[in-house]
């Protein structure tokens, strides 16, 4: 998901570079935009690959730190039906709180 992310961002920062590189000089020395230009349809189709990849990137981070809030319950649930101590409860001699001011 984050390398979506990365590579998003780093087509969107090339798509506006090139959206102005499409704006060209005419004969009296006047920046003119120009649709029809390499840049233009270089910076649409950077445009179009940022897009995707920040949209897919992050529904990928989001449906990744559901599952792994999913599975760390699971895990936890596991551990309590069958008696393990968590890692709190054995390092922590207030029984598992992991709060500083809990035994207070």
């Amino acid at each position: 998901g984050l390398v979506f992310l990365v590579l998003g961002s780093i087509f969107l920062v090339i798509a506006v570079l090139f959206f102005f590189l499409s704006f060209k000089f005419n004969s009296s020395r006047k920046r003119v935009f120009q649709p029809t230009s390499i840049e233009f349809i270089c910076s649409m189709l950077c445009l179009a690959f940022s897009l995707f990849g920040i949209t897919f990137g992050l529904v990928k981070l989001i449906t990744a730190n559901i599952r792994i809030k999913f599975y760390r319950n699971v895990i936890q649930n596991i551990k309590i039906q069958h008696g393990i101590k968590t890692i709190d409860q054995e390092l922590l001699p207030s029984g598992g709180s992991s709060f500083v001011g809990a035994n207070l």
